[in-house]
């Protein structure tokens, strides 16, 4: 029993150093892919369609030489315009070849690292493959090599039928039909490429899985919104360290594992941050004095922090926008919400490839507690009726001592009204699905617990494909039309003539 152990514990050891070694690769790796694949340079669109402008042109001269090239070529390389296009297309698909091996050797990578990191997590004691999101993450790096490897397979044949063209002799008869197929080899791997939807992952930044993939679900009610909405876009290997910090404060503070309110003032802090409502100083030493976390931790890495508060805005618009109106309300305002005794407040995103969101903000301002529900209605969505049962807290005692106190700084005030929001209210999350693009009205009705309207509101919301998905579908769908057409008939042409 004994040995086993420490054969596992040496299998660990081995796994750690490999893990330091990938991460090296990885980090170069996505580097590359940033600066001049994806992004950047985004040479990953813009060669494919230069291989198909220089494979083309030797398609269509054939045997047939401009003047203008007779008086140019000796100069740069003594051959005619369609062997010197098959030698050019040689260089640039293996260009293209070595920017997709690359590209999937990163994904490769990426997929072996958080393989090897569930593995230390499961000799921790925690089985993180059990976590939720750890197969959508699994199942979206397959996708993504997948889909990669069927791109650099197409790129490849390109590349052995421009060879046999260069060996065969660039004017022969067969050469001229090979040279078509390349050509729709090409055409082909052009479409794949611009309509698919470019997933960006790596392990070497913490963030680096976050945006990465869709979670499959999120919690329909909020208390702690900013903190549920961070634990739910945030990969498993993330969301646990996040959920590490939870436990260490609220052990300090002695209160249950569960409980998000403190560190839901911390996310709160970050988020002003961002916005640029107070400095970085202030903001570290504020999280160190009140709840005494030592350095270094993730809680103070400001640029991973950016880029979660980046996708929160992202992925949640509609809740950003009721977060700004809150963070904006004074004195007045809350007395109003006191004398009505509630406060509601709606917002929606539009659709866009099925992606958006609906955000409601309620505020109970009475001394009871209020069940209330929240209907909301649509004959251009699926379902068309959806109902919530919301049990809302009294107003806390933040909320009736805020008419007597005085703002020191409006960052105070930010965190005061939000926290005194917070203490009695709740947060509505929801994903609408419209049964087909166009304009949909949406009636949101809020009804006591008998069912007569409190208040209500009619949102308006397109759903549609952005215009840049829709030229690179149509521009996808012209290329693989063109690269079936062109090689059909040529084929045709030629077994015509045989007969």
């Amino acid at each position: 029993m004994s040995d086993g152990k420490d054969e596992f514990s040496i299998d660990i050891d081995k796994i750690s150093e490999r893990l330091k070694i990938f991460r090296i690769i990885e980090d170069l790796l996505s580097k590359f892919d940033k600066l001049l694949l994806s992004k950047g340079a985004s040479l990953m669109l813009v060669l494919p369609p230069l291989i198909a402008l220089v494979v083309g042109i030797g398609v269509w001269k054939e045997d047939r030489t401009p003047e203008w090239w007779g008086a140019f070529s000796p100069v740069v390389f003594d051959l005619e315009l369609t062997p010197f296009m098959d030698w050019l297309s040689i260089m640039f698909l293996l260009a293209m070849l070595l920017m997709l091996t690359a590209n999937t050797a990163q994904a490769m990578i990426s997929r072996m690292i958080v393989k090897y990191n569930a593995l230390i997590h499961l000799h921790s004691g925690y089985n993180i493959e059990k976590s939720h999101g750890f197969e959508q993450i699994t199942q979206m790096a397959n996708d993504t090599i997948n889909k990669r490897l069927f791109s650099t397979m197409v790129t490849l044949l390109a590349l052995l039928l421009q060879i046999i063209i260069i060996s065969l002799g660039s004017l022969s008869s067969v050469s001229e039909i090979l040279r078509e197929f390349s050509l729709s080899c090409v055409l082909i791997n052009f479409s794949f490429l611009i309509k698919r939807k470019n997933v960006e992952f790596n392990t070497s930044e913490e963030w680096g899985l976050v945006g990465a993939y869709k979670p499959a679900f999120h919690p329909s009610i909020l208390n702690y919104p900013l903190t549920e909405i961070l634990l739910t876009i945030c990969d498993p290997f993330l969301r646990y360290k996040i959920e590490q910090i939870i436990e260490e404060i609220n052990t300090k503070r002695r209160v249950k594992l569960d409980n998000y309110k403190f560190f839901e003032k911390i996310v709160l802090l970050h988020y002003l941050h961002d916005e640029g409502r107070m400095t970085t100083t202030d903001l570290i030493n504020k999280i160190e004095s009140e709840y005494k976390i030592k350095q270094p931790s993730i809680i103070y890495d400001i640029q991973l922090w950016s880029e979660l508060i980046r996708h929160l805005h992202k992925t949640c618009d509609p809740f950003n926008r009721l977060m700004t109106r809150t963070l904006q309300k004074n004195l007045d305002d809350l007395e109003s919400i006191r004398k009505s005794g509630y406060y509601f407040d709606v917002d929606i995103d539009d659709i866009f490839d099925e992606k958006g969101s609906m955000f409601v903000q309620l505020i109970n301002a009475s001394h009871k507690k209020r069940t209330v529900l929240l209907k909301t209605q649509s004959a251009h969505t699926d379902p068309e009726i959806i109902t919530h049962s919301i049990e809302l807290n009294p107003q806390g005692k933040a909320m009736m001592e805020l008419g007597n106190r005085p703002w020191e700084s409006d960052l105070e005030r930010r965190e005061v009204i939000l926290a005194a929001a917070d203490e009695s209210s709740a947060w509505i999350w929801m994903n609408p699905k419209s049964k087909s693009s166009g304009e949909l009205v949406i009636n949101v009705r809020l009804e006591d617990s008998d069912g007569h309207l409190i208040d209500g509101r009619t949102l308006i919301s397109l759903s549609r494909t952005p215009m840049l998905r829709r030229f690179s579908l149509m521009t996808s769908r012209f290329a693989f039309s063109l690269g079936i057409i062109i090689p059909t008939i040529r084929l045709s042409w030629w077994v015509f003539s045989l007969i």
